[in-house]
């Protein structure tokens, strides 16, 4: 009988291994060129920042968001590599910097898919897929803190890692849960008071004050998913639980009251108060990076004034007075007033949004 010719395996195996031979090649050669200069690298990224702003004066608030959008994730992987071939052996579980870094993309290119349903695909396709981020971010920040035990959610696309650190201090070094490794000599770090002690498998005989400074420059060179994490009690893992279905209840809310319901902004609000008092009570010693996101997550309680209803029925207005009140009588900066006022109400209704942490 015929029998039907079967694919070339080998073939495809060898196709396989010749492209990933190209991938590794051009990332070699673009990590090659971004570490050598490394203010080049740095002023690249904000000339793409500065032309998004750039651009939403010209009227396209689509394609502004996307172009910044894109300078914060070239940020993001400039750091990944940078810091992958000068220095990091990292003991951090594989799922978790998967989820982190997919989590930090998700977050950043959150508003452009927004704007971009809403405007080709309608109102009912922006809704839908602000529903499937929110249940994508909710999920895996469950995963982070529950499962992975990873202490405080926090997430700076946006957050270059100390690259003028990095350049005077280049050399390798290993983190693991307790125990940090630098060109320096080992040290154990308390994982609630953060106390630096010399490692009992430290045989260098270097002063205890140029070990703890070396760990804390070892630090500023990690990148956010490297960071370690404080151990969260109960109540303070209940508190982040609170936090990261917050945008799901919010989303339900809405639905059930209406989205110019005040009763959502209510419920949001309560459970954004809940979270923050219960994480706070027990006056925990956080790691750098999570006092960071406390004070965000303090500092966002003033965004709740810019968000609707309370916005529409409360501030719109005499914030709109005040402003078209300079914009008449300041002369240098009333024509940059009067394109504020343009563009208000477009950035109130894509970044005051609740169900965005």
């Amino acid at each position: 009988m015929f029998e039907p010719e079967q694919p070339n395996s080998g073939y495809l195996s060898e196709l396989l291994i010749r492209v990933r031979g190209w991938v590794n090649t051009l990332e070699d050669k673009y990590t090659e060129i971004i570490s050598e200069d490394f203010e080049w690298t740095t002023k690249v990224e904000g000339m793409v920042r500065a032309a998004s702003y750039m651009i939403t004066f010209g009227r396209s608030e689509f394609v502004s968001e996307l172009v910044y959008a894109f300078g914060n994730i070239m940020v993001l992987f400039n750091d990944y590599f940078l810091l992958s071939a000068l220095r990091r052996k990292s003991k951090q579980p594989l799922l978790k910097k998967i989820i982190f870094r997919a989590l930090t993309i998700l977050e950043t290119f959150q508003a452009s898919i927004e704007m971009f349903t809403k405007r080709y695909l309608g109102e009912k396709s922006k809704w839908i897929a602000v529903t499937v981020i929110s249940l994508l971010k909710s999920l895996s920040r469950a995963l982070l803190v529950f499962y992975l035990r990873t202490g405080l959610y926090h997430c700076q696309a946006a957050q270059s890692v100390d690259r003028q650190l990095l350049k005077r201090h280049p050399a390798e070094g290993e983190v693991g849960d307790e125990v940090v490794a630098t060109s320096v000599g080992k040290a154990w770090v308390g994982s609630r008071t953060h106390k630096v002690i010399r490692s009992v498998d430290d045989d260098t005989n270097r002063p205890y004050d140029e070990l703890r400074e070396s760990h804390t420059q070892f630090q500023n060179l990690l990148g956010p998913d490297e960071v370690p994490w404080s151990h969260l009690s109960k109540t303070q893992l209940i508190a982040e639980g609170v936090y990261t279905v917050k945008p799901i209840v919010h989303l339900l809310s809405m639905a059930a009251f209406g989205e110019t319901s005040l009763k959502s902004w209510t419920i949001a609000l309560s459970m954004d108060l809940l979270s923050l008092y219960l994480m706070e009570m027990e006056g925990n010693d956080f790691h750098k990076p999570e006092l960071q996101e406390l004070s965000k997550r303090r500092f966002n309680f003033l965004y709740y004034v810019m968000r609707s209803p309370v916005y529409d029925k409360y501030f719109k207005t005499r914030l709109m007075s005040i402003l078209g009140y300079f914009a008449n009588r300041v002369p240098l900066f009333g024509r940059l007033i009067e394109q504020f006022i343009i563009y208000l109400p477009t950035w109130q209704t894509t970044y005051f949004y609740v169900w965005a942490n």
